[in-house]
């Protein structure tokens, strides 16, 4: 999901759609997003914090960092939902259609860069807790 929505989703509707149309798919579509995001990895989390004690992960304090790289991960997908996402969405929705460019738009621009960065981060993140998994499929087997 993680990958889709920040390689293809975004970069789609971005270059289809004209800003005020694209800051209000966004204002329906992120809060669902970031939401799901959230319980995926809330779960994920709960699973590697009850797997931990039962593997030989927790001596090589694997399991910790795993379990650290996880709630890194819901913070990463707490801020974009409950700061930048409204943020952006907000200075999106409220452009006025000028040629020039106003204070509104440059903040929407950093909020932008910044969620994107997050989105980033949080794949690199889920990435590590994959490589991970399988690691342990693979040496289970």
């Amino acid at each position: 999901m993680c990958v889709w929505v920040t390689f293809a989703w975004s970069y789609v509707l971005g270059t289809a759609l004209p800003r005020h149309q694209f800051g209000f798919v966004q204002s329906k579509m992120y809060p669902v997003y970031f939401k799901a995001m959230a319980y995926s990895v809330g779960v994920a989390f709960l699973g590697q914090c009850l797997m931990s004690g039962h593997t030989k992960d927790n001596a090589a304090g694997i399991g910790i960092f795993q379990a650290s790289n996880l709630i890194m991960s819901i913070v990463l997908i707490l801020v974009n939902l409950l700061f930048l996402q409204p943020l952006a969405t907000k200075v999106m929705l409220k452009e006025d259609g000028k040629g020039e460019i106003t204070t509104g738009e440059r903040t929407a621009a950093k909020s932008e860069i910044c969620r994107a960065f997050l989105n980033f981060m949080i794949l690199v993140s889920l990435t590590c807790h994959i490589l991970h998994l399988a690691r342990r499929l693979h040496n289970s087997c």
